[in-house]
Formats: C-alpha cells, structure tokens, sequence
C-alpha cells in the first residue's frame, strides 16, 4: 500500500529553463512524467456570404494531461518510479518519489537551471582638449535606426 512506502513530494520553481525541457530531460532518465495544459479553442460558425447573419464564436477551454515515459530494454534506468508533474503556468515541477529519486532529480535540475550569463560592460571615455580650458563635463547620447 501507498501509505506503507517512502514516498516524499518536493515542488521546484524553475528560472531559466522552461518546463518541458525539465520534464524531456528527467524522462530520459527513467522518470514517468504527467505535464498539465490549458489550451483556448475558439469555435466559428461558417455563414453564407450575403445572408446578412451574424457569424457566432464560441471559445472553450481545453485542459489535457500529456504523459512520457521512457521504455528501456537492456537496463533499469536511474528514476525509474519518480513521477515528475509539470505545470507550464507556474513554470514549476512536482516531483514525488522515494528520497534518493528526489535527490538525484533536484541535482540535475539545479544543473540544469543555472543562470544564463550576462555581460557587464565597463566603459572609460577620456576626451582631452589642448585649448588649455580647465572644463569638466559629461555628455552621453544614444541613437537607434537611422538617426
């Protein structure tokens, strides 16, 4: 029974990477994964040209859960049991498995959610005038397009 196993459940909120990307990775690494959408159908009704009718629209929402899972034939894969639940809104994981499957997921993610490197420039302009005006001042302008 359920209540007898060594089951924990940990929610990761992901930064950089996207949730799908997430779940793809932890599949290929045994994990069973169940990702949850919302998606808007919209609905026309096609009326004859002329006719002087109103077209109607309808708009529902479609919520579906798509499931992965890996088959391997010649060996037994490392998170094999983990569950991983994705939520593309929330950009965030469920993961619910035994403590060594947690552990071993939430390193990879944190590997994998590194944050993305950024560029810091730094900039000394010295404009020297030989008019012999002691004068100090800064001037900066920035232009885009064809300015």
């Amino acid at each position: 029974p359920n209540s007898a196993r060594n089951v924990l459940v940990r929610s990761i909120r992901l930064n950089q990477i996207d949730v799908g990307s997430a779940v793809n990775f932890l599949v290929s690494m045994g994990a069973e994964s169940a990702v949850s959408r919302e998606r808007a159908v919209t609905s026309v009704n096609a009326v004859e040209v002329g006719a002087g009718t109103d077209v109607t629209q309808t708009t529902t929402t479609a919520s579906t859960v798509e499931s992965q899972r890996a088959d391997f034939e010649d060996s037994s894969p490392l998170l094999r049991g983990l569950q991983i639940i994705g939520d593309e809104r929330t950009n965030s994981l469920t993961l619910i498995g035994t403590p060594r499957q947690i552990e071993i997921a939430t390193a990879q993610m944190v590997q994998l959610d590194l944050r993305r490197r950024q560029v810091a420039i730094n900039l000394r302009v010295i404009d020297v005038n030989l008019n012999a005006i002691d004068a100090f001042g800064t001037s900066f302008s920035f232009g885009t397009g064809a300015t």
